[in-house]
């Protein structure tokens, strides 16, 4: 079947790979670089490669540097990239994802032949609109940057994973960056670590104010998804110096926002004051500079407050945002930030709704850290506000596979237990509780210390050790207030759930009991 090139007109404005007719170069002894436009399967006769990995035209010089001529698996794959940039249809109503789809392909057979000059020519490709480019303050980017803005962070790993040897300088600094980000949101938390600190070790003081700041966000982002609270903020407070000397607003509201997720379990107050730094800077902004990022931490952190109103509204205002850049990740935390806000409304069925459409969204994209997050949400709900412990094991099981990148491994250990214990399995009950229990001291959050002294008060009640229960209680209470954030408030009811429950079998018991003797008594 003989392929025909069909592209829609004006396609190479949408994103979509240009494809110019080249005919085969003329014979020629000469050496000259071999570019996208001469890729043709007929002139691969007389293409070769150099010493130093370029492919060339022609090359009659003898020598050990001389010229090699290509395998046929680079030929091949050197065949496959010329289909995917100059004969692959885009469909006439393409998806974001579809217009991107050859760049990639492409770019992947180039890595597979390995053409480094040619993957340097394609990544250097004419800038292409994103989609909504034509948004008031929209700038053009890169179709590789563009994986990224459109939350398609795996294909940009594949990408990326591959170029980084084939560029060098601020290219290769904004490439580490996005790779680490990319890396981190799939919960590989250690290799996205790795690559922002080398790019910020690589980039020379002062050299670029603006991508620096860049870094010390992506990296406070990931450390704080490690649970590495400390590091998260010594990043935050980089980022927000680097905003204000920049004197950029939107830096300013992202690192505030930034600051307010990394306070949001364990100072809940100092959450609050960044939140309302954030939105003071928040207003400066017109409407077309408003980014995601910044909708999405505001978001998350009133939702960890408690102020479900104000957070369902940023999560409305991200959600629509989301779907009119067409970003996937931001629609999938768009509708995380709604379900945990309905969840707090009391609104089970849409949030239970919203969080099955973050949920598929974060399986079919592999947002890892996304999840694990949606899986225990939905756990949550399930378990602690429609009381079907059955149904909420089918989440908490399999965010405990996911759970080993995160380090959420006490918080979900009490969450499996008290399940069980509601549906009478004791033995899993008793292991979960146990596994929790040794966790203990390797607890770094308050939400984690809290949760788990939960249980050092059951452990204490049922051994007949009252004063020692309410004084874990207390201690449990001391380290996270449960009038001051959501994840308070759980552990409040876990704590009551705890005691009233055993409470009520002792009570049940000593009545039972009482009954007995009387009946014993008049026999």
């Amino acid at each position: 079947m003989t392929l025909t090139h069909n592209r829609p007109q004006g396609s190479a404005a949408q994103g979509s790979p240009q494809s110019p007719r080249v005919a085969p170069p003329a014979d020629s002894p000469l050496e000259s670089p071999l570019s996208l436009e001469q890729l043709h399967p007929r002139a691969l006769r007389q293409v070769q490669m150099t010493a130093t990995g370029s492919m060339v035209l022609g090359g009659s010089s003898a020598g050990a540097t001389a010229p090699r001529k290509l395998g046929l698996k680079q030929k091949a794959h050197l065949k496959a990239a010329y289909y995917w940039l100059h004969r692959y249809q885009v469909p006439a109503e393409a998806t974001p994802w579809q217009r991107l789809e050859p760049y990639v392909e492409a770019h992947d057979q180039l890595a597979q032949a390995e053409a480094r000059s040619l993957m340097g020519q394609l990544l250097a490709q004419p800038p292409a609109l994103p989609p909504g480019g034509d948004r008031p303050g929209a700038l053009p980017q890169p179709w590789h940057e563009q994986l990224g803005e459109l939350g398609l962070y795996h294909q940009q790993i594949r990408v990326y994973s591959t170029a980084l040897d084939t560029i060098e300088g601020r290219q290769r600094w904004q490439m580490l960056q996005q790779l680490g980000t990319a890396y981190g949101l799939g919960g590989q938390l250690q290799k996205a670590t790795d690559l922002l600190q080398e790019a910020l070790a690589e980039l020379p003081p002062g050299e670029d104010p603006s991508l620096e700041l860049e870094l010390w966000h992506s990296l406070g982002y990931v450390r704080l998804m490690a649970q590495d609270l400390a590091t998260a903020l010594v990043c935050c407070h980089r980022q927000l110096a680097l905003g204000e000397q920049l004197q950029d607003a939107l830096a300013c509201a992202r690192a505030w926002s930034a600051l307010a997720r990394a306070y949001s379990d364990e100072h809940p107050r100092q959450c609050l004051r960044c939140v309302r730094k954030a939105q003071v800077y928040g207003a400066q902004l017109p409407d077309h500079q408003v980014s995601l990022s910044l909708l999405s931490s505001l978001g998350k952190s009133l939702a960890m407050l408690g102020q479900h109103e104000s957070a369902l509204d940023q999560g409305q205002r991200l959600l629509a945002l989301a779907l009119d850049q067409g970003h996937l990740y931001y629609q999938c935390a768009a509708w995380e930030i709604l379900g945990i806000s309905y969840v707090g409304l009391g609104d089970a069925d849409q949030a239970d709704s919203a969080l099955g459409h973050a949920l598929a969204l974060a399986q079919q994209e592999r947002y890892g850290y996304q999840e694990l997050a949606v899986l225990n949400g939905l756990g949550v709900l399930y378990s602690y506000v429609l009381h079907r412990h059955s149904e909420a094991l089918g989440y908490f099981q399999p965010a405990l596979a996911l759970q080993s990148a995160f380090q959420e491994t006490p918080v979900l250990h009490c969450h499996l237990a008290q399940c069980y214990r509601w549906l009478g399995q004791i033995d899993r009950a008793t292991f979960h509780y146990n596994q929790a229990l040794a966790l203990y001291p390797q607890a770094e959050t308050s939400f984690n210390k809290a949760m788990i002294l939960t249980l050092f008060a059951l452990w204490h009640w049922q051994q007949g050790q009252v004063l020692r229960c309410f004084w874990t209680l207390v201690r449990c209470f001391w380290i996270l207030p449960p009038w001051q954030s959501v994840n308070g408030a759980l552990t409040w009811r876990r704590a009551k759930e705890v005691v009233g429950d055993s409470l009520r079998n002792w009570l049940k018991t000593w009545w039972f009991l009482g009954d007995r003797a009387t009946e014993q008594g008049r026999s």
